[in-house]
């Protein structure tokens, strides 16, 4: 029994709220997935959890207006140490619940209030913490004009926030631009030769944040072929031998993927902010390329 109850407090004060917190996160930036034993997970999830947990605690304990707010009933310290006494002697002992059993179940029912205001304002807090720890996220480039930015600001960022937010859409995206509508252009050599260029739509990625495929649009594959032959015969222009790909997307595996070059359409680059991001492990070479667009 103790270790079914210890089970069921995991999951409410641990996983559950780990799961919320990444899911209230993603709505903002998409975290980075990670292949964890299940004490890795425990402690990552106790990491993001104990400051919305302990701000709960303290309000549900010492604020009236927090304790009576949700699941409220007249309660008083001894009879909240009477009930929980009472229950982890009858989750112990099958002898004491059985001899006990009509004030077991009233004991059961103010502590399950208890712990279901609790966890009301838990869940609450940390969902604020994914918003609010989102909002910093994305406004990473706006606060780079701020004189502070230096000291405090980046040294959470680059510490806190971008270690824990895949990688792929920190390159993939226009994450670093303050103008959001920076185009993100591909050229992408695959391992049968074939080079394909084209404007990055979306992408995906794999259970551990390894790239699955990207999305393309205004795809075009160079006729290599061609320009080769015509290359032998004149002076020719490698530009003229890009042939659109019919349809409005195209999808590109990552496993036929040998280099990716990007480059970045938009008038704010933060070359240093990707340079220490392409300097990461993506057991692939990336190539970045900044152009500053003209501005109308």
């Amino acid at each position: 029994m103790i270790a079914l109850v210890a089970s069921v407090l995991l999951a409410f004060y641990l996983i559950i709220p780990a799961s919320i917190f990444r899911l209230v996160f993603g709505l903002y930036v998409p975290l980075k997935n990670f292949v964890l034993t299940r004490g890795e997970e425990i402690f990552q999830g106790a990491l993001s959890t104990i400051c919305p947990f302990v701000l709960a605690f303290a309000l549900v304990w010492l604020v009236p207006v927090f304790d009576a707010h949700p699941f409220g009933f007249p309660d008083s310290v001894g009879l909240r140490r009477a009930d929980y006494k009472l229950l982890a002697s009858a989750f112990y002992s099958e002898e004491v619940f059985r001899s006990n059993q009509g004030a077991f179940w009233k004991a059961l029912t103010r502590s399950g209030r208890r712990q279901g205001k609790l966890l009301v304002w838990y869940y609450a807090f940390i969902m604020g913490e994914g918003c609010f720890l989102g909002w910093l996220a994305i406004l990473y480039p706006r606060f780079s004009g701020i004189r502070w930015y230096n000291r405090t600001y980046r040294w959470f960022a680059e510490h806190v926030l971008l270690p824990n937010i895949s990688e792929w859409h920190l390159l993939l995206t226009p994450f670093f631009f303050v103008d959001k509508t920076t185009i993100v252009r591909a050229d992408i050599l695959c391992s049968d030769g074939t080079l394909y260029r084209g404007i990055v739509f979306t992408h995906s990625i794999t259970k551990d944040s390894q790239l699955s495929g990207v999305v393309l649009t205004d795809a075009k594959r160079f006729r290599r072929e061609d320009y080769l032959n015509d290359k032998e015969k004149r002076v020719v222009k490698s530009d003229d031998y890009w042939r659109p790909i019919p349809g409005k997307q195209f999808y590109i595996l990552a496993s036929k993927i040998l280099n990716l070059n990007l480059s970045y359409e938009g008038l704010q680059p933060s070359p240093k902010a990707m340079e220490d991001v392409i300097s990461r492990l993506l057991r692939r070479d990336i190539g970045v390329e900044f152009k500053k667009s003209p501005q109308t």
